[in-house]
């Protein structure tokens, strides 16, 4: 199974539909926004309504349902509301049409890939509001079923908008950012003589300094956005969902006002077809497999679902000591390397014990 960096080199295939790489040119010192947007050339990459039938729709396709399960608008399935009137729907749509768009301005969806942008993404397609762009930042260590759930994602926005994701990345990634970045600020460096440490790297992310998710998501897609703008107002969407409120901040949070908590989100994925490859049914999040902040158990199922991960996260955390010392940069999880949890989850394996 190829990873999605791999795989978006063959995209071209896809069904014929052509796509310009566009490569943004960086400062040295930036290290951001290597870009690979996707313009489908018959539109230009100026949103459109698709001609994409519903009475067309294959059943094994990605969008596995009819129009009816779509239930136009409510997603009753999920609420329990009863079926709204036609002319109910039209008006609500109009609502949110008004609430959610503005003249001259760019809609802009933010799509990890996770169960609540996949829902936010859906639901904007079926309440016909506007989508100009949908940005995900590929941190180069997702599952290989996140890159596949993502290119599944890509067709359905192509049948139902006609255009493509795109996608950011960091021009050296993930390892490169952890063991071989140089630090060039004097402070950075006096620092890193006095702890005895590699002036090279950033180590493992930690609580107070995630660089992983400041260098590899935020940074590329501000980046993106301020290039984006170009005198108009730009109109963040973030798929973060209703029971997690507290996370927002000063951009725009659909999924938040309609009240659509994260058990409804992956529902509504599951409803359209999108299962994830199986993703939430063996981890409590979708995020990178390398994450030192997933739960035990988690890493617990990366061993037993994902072996081969599980091996590069030995090798990765092996080398982490060995340049960094026992300190934060080179610790994988307080209190745990990942010697140690093998060391756990063989013996829990040998005495047939799960512990909490």
């Amino acid at each position: 199974m190829l990873f999605f960096k791999e795989k978006i080199l063959a995209i071209n295939e896809l069904k014929g539909k052509e796509k310009t790489e566009i490569n943004l040119n960086i400062k040295e010192n930036k290290l951001m926004e290597k870009c690979r947007e996707y313009v489908c050339k018959d539109n230009k990459n100026v949103q459109k309504k698709s001609d994409y039938e519903w009475d067309k729709v294959d059943k094994n396709t990605t969008n596995n349902c009819s129009k009816e399960s779509h239930n136009q608008w409510g997603y009753n399935p999920i609420t329990g509301e009863e079926k709204k009137s036609d002319e109910e729907i039209k008006s609500a749509k109009q609502q949110d049409k008004k609430d959610f768009s503005e003249r001259d301005s760019l809609s802009v969806i933010n799509l990890s890939g996770g169960k609540d942008s996949t829902a936010l993404l859906i639901l904007m397609i079926e309440k016909e509001l506007p989508i100009d762009i949908v940005i995900n930042a590929d941190p180069w260590m997702e599952f290989p079923e996140m890159y596949e759930h993502l290119e599944r994602v890509d067709e359905y926005l192509y049948r139902e908008r006609g255009i493509h994701i795109t996608t950011l990345r960091h021009p050296k990634g993930f390892e490169w950012m952890m063991f071989e970045e140089p630090k060039k600020r004097s402070s950075a460096i006096q620092k890193r003589i006095e702890m005895g440490v590699s002036l090279y790297g950033n180590g493992w992310p930690g609580i107070k300094v995630r660089w992983c998710t400041g260098q590899l998501k935020i940074k590329l897609i501000d980046a993106e956005i301020r290039r984006l703008k170009t005198g108009k107002k730009v109109l963040d969407y973030i798929g973060i969902a209703a029971d997690e409120a507290q996370r927002c901040k000063e951009k725009r949070y659909p999924l938040v006002e309609w009240g659509i908590t994260e058990e409804k989100a992956l529902q509504i994925c599951y409803d359209h077809g999108f299962d994830f490859g199986g993703l939430y049914e063996k981890y409590h999040r979708a995020s990178c497999w390398c994450c030192p902040f997933q739960r035990i158990s988690g890493l617990r199922n990366l061993r037993k679902y994902h072996p081969q991960l599980w091996k590069r996260l030995i090798e990765m955390d092996q080398r982490a000591k060995e340049q960094f010392g026992s300190g934060a940069l080179g610790q994988f999880k307080q209190r745990w390397s990942i010697e140690g949890l093998e060391n756990r989850f063989a013996q829990e394996e040998k005495a047939r014990l799960i512990l909490p």
